[in-house]
C-alpha cells in the first residue's frame, strides 16, 4: 500500500495526478464534521469494491482521530515526504531479509504497478497482490497476512 519509492527522476511508477489531487484535500482546514465527512469519502474511494465497507465504525475512528490530533500541516509534511524522498528506489535493491510486499489490485492511490515494482527490486521478495483490496488493509485479510509473515519468518501459527 505504498508508492514504489521512485521519484520523477527514477524509472519507476509515480502517483497519478488524479490520486495526488484526491489526497491533496488533506491539506485543507475543516470543521470536525466537515473533516469526518470528507475523510469518509476518501476512505470509501480508497477502500476497493470487494470488501464490506463498515461506515459506522470508520466514522467512529475518524472522530477519535480528529479529536486526538487533527493537523492539516502535519498532513502537508507527510504528503511532501511521499513525493520527494530520494533514495528509496535504489535502497530497495539492498534489502536482503525475507520480504512480503502486499498491495491492492484496486488501489487508487498507488496502482498495483507500485507493489510489483517494489517486489521486483527486492531480492526474493514475495508479492501478494490482492485483487479485492484497495489502499486499505481489511480485517478479512489479517489471518492470511499473519500466516504469510509467519511463514517468511520460519514460524508456525497455532
Amino acid at each position: 500500500m505504498s508508492g514504489s519509492g521512485a521519484v520523477p527522476q527514477d524509472n519507476g511508477p509515480q502517483m497519478s495526478k488524479d490520486a495526488a489531487d484526491e489526497v491533496s484535500g488533506y491539506l485543507q482546514h475543516r470543521s470536525r464534521d466537515e473533516q469526518i465527512a470528507w475523510n469518509l469519502d476518501i476512505w470509501r474511494w480508497s477502500w476497493g469494491n470487494k470488501y464490506p465497507f463498515p461506515a459506522e465504525w470508520i466514522i467512529e475512528c475518524l472522530g477519535h482521530a480528529y479529536d486526538r490530533s487533527y493537523n492539516p500541516e502535519g498532513n502537508a509534511r507527510l504528503l511532501h515526504a511521499l513525493i520527494s524522498t530520494q533514495g528509496l528506489w535504489d535502497a530497495q535493491k539492498k534489502i536482503s531479509c525475507p520480504t512480503l510486499v502486499m498491495h491492492g489490485g484496486e488501489d487508487p492511490v498507488f496502482s498495483h504497478e507500485h507493489g510489483e515494482a517494489i517486489a521486483a527490486r527486492i531480492h526474493n521478495a514475495e508479492l501478494w497482490l490482492d485483487q479485492k483490496m484497495g489502499h486499505i488493509m481489511h480485517q478479512e485479510q489479517w489471518e492470511d497476512m499473519a500466516s504469510r509473515v509467519a511463514k517468511l519468518a520460519g514460524l508456525t501459527l497455532r
